[in-house]
């Protein structure tokens, strides 16, 4: 079974609906994957703890983060790099900001300017036995991902850092 999660967008946000439509529209491209639709307001419902959110995001292929107008940060983003989930991703959404290094053509399958159609192609091309380009690609992938999170992300540096400026503060 190959899953798609889509995590903390709501369908019911105005400046999400753009998104949640085009999730809609891959699932019915992608008949033989189950997708499933995680969030405040989403259709599979909240999860709670962030221990079941984990456990959720490992079910998955890939985690769908398309969202505009987004922080940046993501922290479904973050988390689904350190498990080595790959994003299905519109990397102009994160241009500039903290989770853009995580995110290229060797993590993430990224969507922007592509419809439901071609991104389910790719999707198939890449991950789908019989249509797979490379039965290694979806490793590979997740391999990257993970390195990427790792290369990119310090959380023990940073407390440190922040540590240094709130004795400042002092």
């Amino acid at each position: 079974i190959f899953a798609v999660a889509f995590f903390a967008i709501s369908s019911t946000v105005d400046i999400y609906k753009k998104d949640w439509e085009l999730f809609l529209k891959l699932e019915k491209a992608l008949p033989s994957w189950e997708f499933k639709s995680f969030g405040g307001q989403c259709r599979d419902g909240a999860i709670a703890p962030i221990e079941e959110v984990a456990k959720k995001m490992g079910e998955a292929t890939l985690i769908y983060q398309v969202k505009n107008q987004g922080d940046g940060y993501g922290h479904n983003i973050f988390t689904a790099a350190a498990m080595g989930k790959p994003l299905i991703v519109r990397k102009s959404d994160y241009v500039g900001k903290l989770a853009e290094p995580l995110i290229t053509p060797y993590t993430s399958i990224i969507v922007d300017y592509l419809d439901a159609g071609e991104i389910g192609k790719i999707i198939e091309e890449c991950y789908e036995p019989g249509y797979a380009i490379s039965p290694q690609l979806p490793k590979e992938r997740s391999e990257n991902i993970y390195q990427a999170f790792k290369d990119n992300v310090d959380f023990d540096k940073e407390q440190l850092s922040i540590e240094s400026f709130l004795q400042k503060l002092i």
